[in-house]
């Protein structure tokens, strides 16, 4: 996972990243990464995260009961999970 605070865009990758992925998008407020040999999931995207948690109530519960599960040791995954709380909450 992934938050880019500048393009407020938030990623997730599922398994080992495939770099050839296409898209699809849902509704026009996220976007799946498919493989696309298997058409599997292989990620999402979720471009201004930060107004969809606001105005999406989709958005929203999908994203916020795993806010508290972003827990790691490392600076990098607290900076995220603080990020992916801020948001949540703004």
């Amino acid at each position: 996972m992934a938050y880019d605070r500048e393009d407020d865009t938030f990623f997730l990758t599922i398994g080992e990243a495939v770099l050839d992925a296409v898209y699809e998008s849902v509704d026009n407020r996220l976007y799946l990464r498919l493989d696309p040999d298997t058409l599997k999931i292989v990620g999402v995207e979720i471009p201004h995260v930060s107004w969809r948690l606001k105005d999406d109530p989709r958005i929203r519960s999908l994203l916020t009961p795993y806010l508290g599960m972003v827990a790691s040791d490392s600076a990098p995954a607290q900076r995220f999970a603080e990020a992916l709380r801020e948001l949540a909450t703004a």
